[in-house]
């Protein structure tokens, strides 16, 4: 299944988090949303180059690379920020505690 464009619906939900993304062109934030959207509709295809092949021919499998592999944005603080906006879409637990686990596992 190859994708045409990024839902708008999506777009608009990650828009806040372009400001981790100094790229001018806005090129960065784009490849990034084409990469969670893939991921997110992708089945057992974790790997870059079976990614890109379900993005549009216009989107290069070197351009995600060096995009993952650039140091122009940092991937703990977006990732932070991710999991602070995930947490507040949840609701409240019963108990009151929440209960996080870690995967250390690499793979």
């Amino acid at each position: 299944m190859m994708l045409t464009r990024i839902p708008q619906r999506v777009s608009n939900c990650l828009f806040p988090f372009s400001s981790h993304f100094k790229c001018p062109q806005g090129q960065h934030f784009r490849l990034w949303c084409w990469l969670l959207v893939t991921l997110a509709i992708g089945q057992r295809q974790a790997k870059l180059k079976d990614l890109t092949r379900m993005m549009p021919r216009s989107v290069r499998y070197w351009a995600i690379r060096r995009f993952v592999q650039a140091g122009y944005w940092d991937a703990s603080a977006l990732i932070d920020e991710l999991s602070q906006a995930a947490m507040l879409t949840l609701p409240p637990p019963a108990d009151r505690t929440i209960y996080l686990i870690g995967d250390l596992t690499i793979k």
